[in-house]
């Protein structure tokens, strides 16, 4: 197997060993504001895709049943407008891999219902709020 050997900064380990320490807080934090979302958009038509209890999230993951492509694209660009870090643009990967669309319609369901919402230091739970208010707004005009 083929890998990248690069130097480590002179001050790369300390800043290794900081953010270890640090994952336990960091982690939890993701893990709450996380449940934050889910519940801030119970009702909404958003459900979550569940995770499992031992991870930590990257994103909140729900899906809102029933969309086609289109409708995904246009809430994702509403939700944008109205100031919130949202993904949702996931082409299912065996469409990479030389599968043809209709080969796994879970995969493919799921690709166009997903969205996902950031968890990350940048965003406060008065974030979370805030923005699950802007999404049912959103969801309630469509």
């Amino acid at each position: 197997a083929q890998t990248l050997q690069v130097p480590l900064p002179a001050e790369g380990g300390a800043s290794i060993c900081r953010a270890l320490d640090a994952y336990a807080y960091a982690s939890a934090l993701r893990v709450e504001k996380t449940d934050v979302w889910k519940t801030e958009l119970q009702g909404s038509g958003l459900l979550p895709v569940g995770m499992g209890d031992q991870t930590v999230p990257w994103r909140y993951v729900c899906r809102l049943p029933g969309l086609e492509w289109a409708d995904q694209y246009e809430l994702g660009d509403r939700m944008r407008a109205a100031g919130l870090n949202v993904s949702h643009w996931y082409f299912p990967a065996h469409w990479m891999c030389g599968g043809y669309p209709g080969t796994l319609p879970g995969v493919e369901r799921l690709a166009r219902e997903v969205f996902q919402f950031w968890v990350d230091d940048s965003t406060t739970v008065d974030d979370i709020r805030t923005g699950a208010r802007h999404i049912r707004e959103i969801l309630r005009g469509r």
